[in-house]
């Protein structure tokens, strides 16, 4: 037996079924099949203007303090809605950060290092300013205020010096 030199008959049907797929896919995609997939459902749209509505965006002035009425620079200020940060960033130098947002009901929350963090619900319906005072959280060492903590290892310092110079003598 002799075997022929060549393409044989299987090669030639796979060439010919994927050209025949292929064909296919491309007169579904030029005859809009995708576009079917691609188009937006009609409900997003409004009836009488057939474009989305638009939201109305409203300013949000935000003005952090300390408690002697100076601006604190440098507070993260969050915006939340529905328990989801929405909006956020830093005040300026003046102490102060502007949000463009639209009308509903939000939680904004102030962080500062070494300070309380502090929050305030806002039902916001237009241009506001919100002013917040905040504090300086004391900071604690194994359940000891700082300042104590300091207090008491000055004491055992000079207590241990007065010690050693007696032994010394």
């Amino acid at each position: 037996m002799s075997r022929k030199k060549g393409i044989s008959r299987a090669a030639i049907v796979m060439i010919a079924f994927i050209l025949i797929v292929s064909g296919i896919g491309l007169f579904f995609f030029m005859s809009g099949g995708i576009e079917q997939q691609t188009r937006y459902p009609p409900e997003l749209y409004t009836e009488a203007t057939g474009e989305p509505q638009l939201v109305q965006n409203y300013l949000l002035n935000v003005t952090v303090l300390d408690k002697n009425d100076d601006p604190l620079n440098n507070v993260f200020v969050i915006i939340f809605e529905n328990n989801v940060a929405r909006l956020n960033g830093y005040t300026d130098t003046e102490g102060e950060i502007v949000f463009e947002m639209p009308i509903g009901e939000y939680l904004v929350q102030f962080e500062k290092y070494k300070y309380k963090i502090e929050s305030e619900y806002l039902v916001f319906d237009g241009n506001t300013n919100l002013s917040k005072h905040m504090e300086i959280e004391e900071q604690f060492v194994l359940g000891i205020p700082y300042g104590s903590l300091w207090f008491l290892l000055d004491l055992g310092y000079w207590h241990l010096l007065i010690l050693t110079g007696m032994i010394f003598r």
